[in-house]
């Protein structure tokens, strides 16, 4: 089984935030997290924290769950630092 076959999405992220924060509203979140690239030096609190760049979103897992989305152009400045060099955010 790999590993977004067994990633949960958390009430807070399916329902309005991945809508409001992402680049592509239309996109399904666990394929984002397949997709993005893991960050480090963010600051944030999850097991993983990870950029996708074509949402234009930072996705936070804790334990098997997605358990919130940022819109990566309005992140504190330690996340755009973070994701700057991938050409998101400013820093």
């Amino acid at each position: 089984m790999s590993e977004t076959a067994r990633l949960r999405v958390s009430k807070h992220v399916r329902g309005e935030r991945w809508a409001q924060r992402s680049a592509d509203p239309v996109m399904n979140p666990v394929d984002a997290w397949a997709d993005a690239t893991e960050i480090f030096g963010h600051g944030l609190d999850g097991d993983e924290v990870r950029y996708h760049e074509h949402s234009e979103t930072v996705l936070v897992r804790k334990d098997d769950t997605l358990v919130t989305v940022i819109d990566a152009t309005t992140a504190k400045r330690s996340v755009r630092h973070a994701i700057h060099h991938f050409g998101g955010g400013s820093a």
